[in-house]
């Protein structure tokens, strides 16, 4: 677990951006973007594995469940609004591998 205050050139927030903007880039890593509190404590409730967590304040997580070895990250709101597709973003969007289920 790592907590930090990271710009909006961090590699990793350049990351969260491109996933959260290319479909393409989701599927090569087979990773997807959680937008808000509420899907991702759905998202772990579920057994999703969070990779990493970026928040306008850390302490807004509270006792939401991550694991000890999610990453969670401080960057500043508006960038945070801005990676956001949401209409009312809510200053959290995660990280977490996409799980591959069999229907057969």
């Amino acid at each position: 677990m790592i907590d930090r205050q990271l710009s909006a050139r961090n590699p990793r927030v350049r990351q969260l951006a491109k996933l959260a903007t290319s479909r393409k880039a989701r599927r090569e890593q087979n990773l997807l973007v959680l937008d808000g509190p509420r899907s991702l404590s759905t998202f772990i409730a579920a057994g999703g594995e969070v990779v990493s967590v970026f928040t306008d304040d850390l302490t807004r997580l509270g006792p939401i469940g991550l694991g000890s070895d999610s990453d969670r990250w401080e960057v500043d709101r508006r960038e945070l609004d801005e990676i956001s597709d949401a209409a009312s973003p809510q200053g959290v969007l995660a990280i977490g591998h996409c799980r591959t289920v069999s229907l057969v």
